[in-house]
């Protein structure tokens, strides 16, 4: 348990470092860990589910916390093969949020 609480939060540090020299359009995260250690770097307070995507992932946006809101897409590192994370990005560049691909 130590040593998933400590590459949590150097994790977090990372992502604080990166979101603070530039903001992105979108953040993917495998994982769960990975996505907890994102949303507490960023202090979300909650995540508004906008779609559900191929490889059984969710993309959400993020409310309250932080200004301006984050597109977050999450999956299960556990979920789907190899292939799992090619097919997730290219069903992001065929279909963007606000496409209609809902």
């Amino acid at each position: 348990h130590e040593l998933r609480r400590r590459i949590n939060r150097s994790l977090e540090q990372v992502v604080a470092t990166a979101l603070a020299a530039a903001w992105p359009e979108l953040v993917v995260a495998s994982g769960g860990d990975s996505a907890l250690a994102i949303c507490t770097a960023l202090g979300v307070e909650a995540l508004v589910v906008e779609r559900a995507l191929p490889a059984g992932a969710v993309e959400s946006t993020t409310y309250g916390r932080p200004d301006p809101p984050l597109r977050l897409v999450t999956k299960s590192g556990g979920f789907g093969g190899p292939e799992a994370l090619a097919e997730l990005c290219g069903a992001l560049r065929r279909e963007p949020a606000g496409s209609g691909g809902r």
